[in-house]
C-alpha cells in the first residue's frame, strides 16, 4: 500500500493547476463599440427676394366727380362771403378740373358796361399754389383793328399766396372800360369776351374756379 506525504501532494496539485492553465485560451478583452454616426439636418438658406419699387400712381386728368366739385365749391363760397362785394352772385357754374402742375382750368365769360366782376379759384389738397388771371379774349387769330382793345383791358392777376386766389375783392371788382366815361369808352360801349384761368402753379390735383358778377 503506497503512501504519499503531504508536501509531494501540494507539489502535484501546482503542476496540474499550472498545466490547466497553459491549455486554455486566453480571454480577449471588451471591444469598444463603434458609435452611430449623428446626422445634423441644415436649415435651408433663407433666399430674399429683390426689392422692387412701386412706382407711384400717375396723377390724373379730367373733370372733377361731383364730391370733390361741391367740396370745393363750398370753399369757394365761403371766400366770396368774406373777401367779396356785397351783392355779389355767381355767374355760371363753378369748373373743376383735376390738371398737372402749370395746367389751367378757363373760365370764359363776357364783361359788360356797367357791371363789376370778381373771380375766385381753389385747389387742393396737393396743390399748394394757386394763380388766377383774367384777361381779354380776342381769340387765337385776332383781327389787326382788334388789337388796340388789349391795352384798354388791362391783365389782372392775384397777388395771393397758397391754394386760394382772388381777383376782385370788395370794391376793386373788374369793370369794362367803358365804366370809366370819355368818349374812347363810349365807342367802345360794347360787350368784350374775357377769360379768366386758374393756373396749378405748384402742384397737380383738382382746381377750382368760379366767376362772380353784380
Amino acid at each position: 500500500m503506497f503512501r504519499f506525504k503531504a508536501a509531494s501532494l501540494t507539489v502535484i496539485g501546482l503542476a496540474l493547476a499550472a498545466a490547466a492553465s497553459c491549455g486554455s485560451k486566453a480571454e480577449t478583452p471588451p471591444q469598444p463599440v463603434a458609435s452611430a454616426a449623428v446626422y445634423t439636418a441644415t436649415a435651408p438658406a433663407t433666399v430674399v427676394a429683390p426689392a422692387t419699387t412701386t412706382p407711384p400712381p400717375a396723377a390724373t386728368t379730367g373733370p372733377c366727380d361731383g364730391a370733390m366739385t361741391l367740396a370745393l365749391r363750398t370753399a369757394i363760397q365761403s371766400l366770396a362771403t368774406k373777401d367779396l362785394a356785397a351783392g355779389m352772385k355767381p355767374l355760371g357754374d363753378t369748373i373743376c378740373q383735376h390738371v398737372l402742375e402749370g395746367g389751367t382750368v378757363p373760365a370764359p365769360f363776357t364783361i359788360v358796361p356797367g357791371k363789376c366782376y370778381a373771380v375766385i379759384a381753389y385747389a387742393y389738397p396737393n396743390v399748394t399754389e394757386t394763380d388766377v388771371v383774367v384777361n381779354l379774349d380776342l381769340g387765337p387769330n385776332p383781327p389787326p383793328m382788334m388789337a388796340p382793345l388789349a391795352g384798354m383791358f388791362p391783365r389782372a392777376q392775384d397777388a395771393d399766396q397758397g391754394p386760394s386766389a382772388v381777383i376782385g375783392r370788395k370794391d376793386q371788382c373788374i369793370k369794362h372800360p367803358a365804366n370809366a366815361g370819355g368818349l374812347a369808352a363810349a365807342a367802345l360801349n360794347v360787350p368784350f369776351a374775357v377769360r379768366a384761368d386758374a393756373i396749378a402753379k405748384i402742384g397737380s390735383g383738382p382746381v377750382a374756379i368760379q366767376v362772380y358778377s353784380k
